[in-house]
């Protein structure tokens, strides 16, 4: 009896320590124009960026610096890629959060601009997705997968503080709503393309793929029922 107690008091705390270190990916890239990230950034704050300005990357770091399988593709069709303003820096609160919106991928004129993440290996994940142009009030949407929210630019605002500002769009928005990052949660499968549409210029800054973990209690919990279990069939 006293070893099974013993047993049982080592296995409640090695499942109090995984709960505890259990911790979600996050995977976070951005267009470069003049400006790119050199810390934690993104309304999911999270470190290494990846920034790029080629149309595809390999292998994406995640949260951590480790690679990953996950590769990001990017198109803009009679576009360009353009800035905000001028480098705005490291925000106040020691964030990159205006760097990381400054430089997008510029389209208009019924084009759109679209990023691809392939070879996503997380079973569920949310996508965050960041946009903007360099005037404030054109309207545009944000797709992924078969959703679509409505917005309108927030423009040099955006960045012009001491930090960054952000507001987001989703299925309560409108184009009568300033907005210049959206959420997509609980997605699944290997690949997912964002695409931004706005017809007067402007488009895609940056995007983050979160991966969800089950919630630490949810982990100690289920280790523990199937701890008693096998206790239970002990006896």
């Amino acid at each position: 009896m006293k070893n099974i107690i013993l047993s049982t008091m080592t296995v409640s705390l090695g499942l109090a320590a995984m709960a505890v270190s259990v911790q979600a990916a996050t995977v976070s890239w951005n267009v470069v124009d003049t400006t790119t990230v050199q810390g934690l950034a993104g309304v999911h704050l999270a470190d290494n960026w990846s920034n790029s300005n080629v149309e595809s990357l390999e292998n994406l770091q995640d949260d951590s610096g480790i690679a990953t399988t996950i590769d990001v593709a990017f198109t803009y069709t009679a576009g360009n890629i353009w800035d905000i303003g001028a480098e705005p820096g490291v925000d106040t609160d020691g964030s990159w959060n205006r760097n990381m919106l400054n430089s997008y991928l510029n389209v208009g004129s019924g084009n759109t601009s679209t990023v691809t993440l392939s070879d996503i290996a997380y079973g569920s994940y949310d996508i965050y997705v960041y946009f903007g142009s360099d005037v404030a009030g054109r309207v545009g949407t944000i797709t992924v997968g078969g959703t679509t929210y409505s917005f309108n630019t927030i423009g040099p605002s955006s960045v012009s503080g001491s930090n960054a500002v952000f507001a987001a769009a989703d299925s309560g928005t409108t184009t009568a709503d300033a907005a210049n990052y959206a959420v997509f949660s609980g997605l699944s499968g290997a690949t997912q393309t964002a695409t931004v549409d706005i017809n007067s210029w402007g488009g895609i800054s940056g995007i983050q793929i979160v991966q969800s973990v089950p919630e630490p209690s949810s982990a100690a919990l289920l280790g523990l029922a199937g701890l008693a279990l096998i206790l239970r069939r002990r006896k």
